[in-house]
């Protein structure tokens, strides 16, 4: 996975994230498998 460095920081983080502001109106069970989706796709980047 390629990452990125944050600003002036020795922080990096991934260059794909995973928007959840509307996270909220989704059923618990529904959350759940968007982010076990999300986890899965991120494992199978380069």
């Amino acid at each position: 996975m390629q990452t990125v460095k944050i600003g002036n920081t020795n922080w990096r983080t991934s260059n794909i994230a995973l928007g959840i502001m509307r996270m909220g109106t989704c059923s618990v069970d529904q959350a759940v498998a968007a982010l076990q989706a999300a986890h899965t796709a991120g494992n199978e980047l380069p």
